[in-house]
């Protein structure tokens, strides 16, 4: 359900066209079978049965557009770009064809962005396994960090305003102009 209903998280390209079948079956469903029940006797039928055929082709649309919102945010967001790009599809005449070709055939990004890991299943581009691996050697590398070559630890950490000429803190030295 949080895959239709919610906008947090990053699907695939894959992920978002096969989604985007639900909405649309759901829609097209609704309005035949409200369609088939009441039918030419719409005008004809009691009025309860004419305000519950209203209220259910209203649901039908408002539900449907949720869902095509959330799986289309997330797939926005598997190119790292705001759940607001949304927005486009509402533009006259390339709205709807921009967001098409931008979720449906633009790959989004590999690694982790701005809305987190990629959706599971490799949808993305690459898979789960080698997302995993590129965080832990992001993390070893940032656990084993060693000062460059040529300065101690101790002047890795002092503020460049506080070394001398040397590049060793000094007691009240003033940095020289223009070196770095």
């Amino acid at each position: 359900m949080k895959f239709l209903f919610s906008p947090s998280g990053r699907i695939g390209r894959l992920a978002w066209w096969g989604g985007e079948i639900i909405p649309f079956l759901l829609l097209v469903g609704g309005f035949v079978i409200i369609g088939e029940v009441i039918g030419e006797s719409f005008y004809t039928s009691p009025l309860t049965a004419q305000s519950i055929s209203i209220l259910v082709l209203l649901i039908f649309p408002i539900v449907s557009t949720w869902m095509n919102f959330c799986l289309t945010a997330k797939r926005f967001h598997d190119r790292d770009k705001s759940a607001l790009w949304f927005l486009i599809v509402f533009v006259p005449f390339i709205g709807g064809i921009w967001q098409i070709v931008e979720c449906g055939f633009l790959r989004g990004d590999s690694g982790v962005n701005s809305y987190g890991p990629p959706g599971g299943g490799g949808f993305s581009g690459g898979s789960l396994d080698d997302e995993i691996e590129a965080l832990r050697r992001q993390r070893r590398t940032a656990d084993s960090f060693e000062p460059p070559s040529g300065r101690t630890a101790q002047a890795a950490t002092v503020p460049r305003a506080a070394r001398g000429h040397t590049g060793v803190p000094s007691a009240g030295a003033k940095p020289a102009f223009g070196r770095r």
